[in-house]
């Protein structure tokens, strides 16, 4: 892992989904992070349009993809918690052997990473360290916010309500 970066984030593919369709990638991967996943996460990709987008962050070292997962510790969580699928036990795994930041929209995942001591961020986070670095103007922040509420019916709308407001007080 380089270490030019400051920390590894683990990313789940809701995140991803997210920031493909808010035109988002780009910027993310300019984050000042090391981005890694699991090979379980590449699968949930369906699209070969999603599919190359991903690929070319592989391709280019940007998103590294996890090559020694523990399974045994990845089935432990995977029956000890019903509510999570395999992939995001794999991320949760993961993120615990690495120490990591958890990128994540899912709310059981979420919630169970944080009974584990995992620092957890979602899409909001993201855009919330986008506009602080300068990758995106406050107005961009707020158009992208605004536009993930109408895309993600799973979206968290009382959070990002207050999240747009406080972007909000930039620009006064």
């Amino acid at each position: 892992m380089s270490e030019g970066k400051t920390k590894i984030l683990i990313n789940d593919a809701c995140i991803m989904f997210d920031l493909i369709e808010l035109n988002l990638i780009d910027s993310f991967f300019l984050l000042g992070f090391e981005f890694c996943t699991s090979k379980y996460v590449l699968n949930e990709f369906k699209g070969a349009e999603q599919k190359s987008i991903i690929d070319k962050y592989i391709d280019s070292g940007k998103l590294l993809i996890d090559k020694n997962p523990e399974i045994g510790k990845t089935l432990f969580f995977f029956e000890k918690y019903p509510a999570l699928s395999y992939t995001d036990c794999s991320i949760l795994e993961l993120s615990m052997r690495l120490q990591a930041i958890l990128l994540t929209s899912d709310k059981s995942l979420r919630n169970i990473a944080s009974k584990h001591s995992v620092q957890v961020r979602g899409l909001l986070g993201v855009i919330q360290q986008l506009f602080l670095d300068k990758i995106i103007s406050c107005d961009e922040a707020v158009s992208k916010l605004k536009n993930y509420l109408e895309i993600n019916v799973r979206a968290p709308h009382k959070e990002t309500e207050n999240m747009i407001k406080k972007l909000q007080t930039f620009n006064t």
